[in-house]
């Protein structure tokens, strides 16, 4: 989602930026634009976003589930039973 996020953010709030990329010389008032906290802000969020969900996807804490647990449990309970009858 907060790729989505960024790429929709990117195409559309920094269209105006680009142009003024592209010119030679800038006024003040592009300048003032290109430095504004509110881009600078929002894209230190959706990189912020992005290392989180990243973080989240790779890191698996020790141990297991309840439910993990439960079907261990289930599952020897089962061969025991297998055993005995």
């Amino acid at each position: 989602m907060a790729s989505l996020i960024l790429l929709l953010y990117t195409r559309v709030d920094l269209e105006p930026i680009i142009g003024i990329a592209s010119h030679s010389s800038w006024t003040g008032d592009d300048l003032a634009m290109v430095q504004s906290p509110t881009n600078v802000g929002h894209c230190i969020a959706a990189v912020v976003l992005l290392i989180a969900a990243t973080v989240l996807a790779v890191y698996k804490p020790p141990g297991m589930t309840r439910y993990g647990q439960r079907k261990k449990r289930e599952k020897h309970l089962a061969r025991d039973l297998d055993k005995v009858g």
